[in-house]
């Protein structure tokens, strides 16, 4: 049984992994993972996996109880630490005004909840600081890639083991965020490498797995 939260975090692995890419470094001040629901628990636990020092924090102190990982409770001043990467796996508008002048020196934030920035300003002024945001619609697709595949491969889908699909979540998130860093590397903005990305032939996704 494919699982929606599985499908989602597996492309939020992707996505890191497509900064890891664009950007090797050693990960030294660790990477934080912002609620540990049914989506950042796999996050983390995938993360410490690969060896990367993942710090969590959760409004419900057990959640953080995830094998490797370093938990700071229920922190709410988790900003005032130096992280390398943020991925915010809690809710809407997380970074606000106040939080976002603390996360100039992170490298990247990428997002599993949807809007995770307060308003429109808050991001434009940290790409300003050089810091790396993949969007969260792109990073966040694995659940909607995964719906793809059951409507547009049904056969294929019926006889597939999840990892399979999880895979292909994974791999096909990667591919999508590291065209978007390489887009950017090349000076276009957000808005532009998206609309760009829209207009490429739409092929449906489902159908390629």
């Amino acid at each position: 049984e494919v699982d929606a939260s599985t499908s989602t975090a597996m492309g939020v692995i992707g996505a890191f992994e497509a900064f890891q890419k664009c950007d090797p470094c050693d990960f030294i001040n660790g990477v934080l993972v912002h609620g540990c629901g049914s989506v950042g628990s796999i996050v983390a636990a995938e993360l410490v996996k690969r060896n990367i020092k993942t710090y969590v924090v959760d409004i419900d102190i057990k959640r953080t109880d995830i094998k490797g990982a370093i938990s700071l409770g229920n922190d709410k001043n988790w900003y005032r630490k130096n992280f390398d990467v943020i991925l915010p796996c809690s809710i809407s508008g997380l970074i606000d005004t106040n939080i976002s002048q603390f996360l100039l020196n992170t490298k990247a934030i990428i997002s599993a909840a949807n809007a995770p920035f307060a308003n429109d300003v808050i991001p434009e002024k940290l790409r300003n600081s050089n810091v790396i945001i993949l969007p969260d619609p792109l990073v966040n697709a694995g659940a909607v890639i995964a719906d793809s595949i059951e409507k547009y491969a049904p056969e294929e889908w019926k006889i597939s083991l999840p990892e399979k699909v999880y895979d292909f979540v994974q791999n096909e998130v990667r591919k999508k965020c590291f065209t978007y860093l390489s887009l950017e590397q090349s000076g276009l903005t957000s808005q532009e490498i998206l609309e760009l990305m829209q207009n490429e032939k739409q092929q449906i996704i489902g159908k390629a797995f």
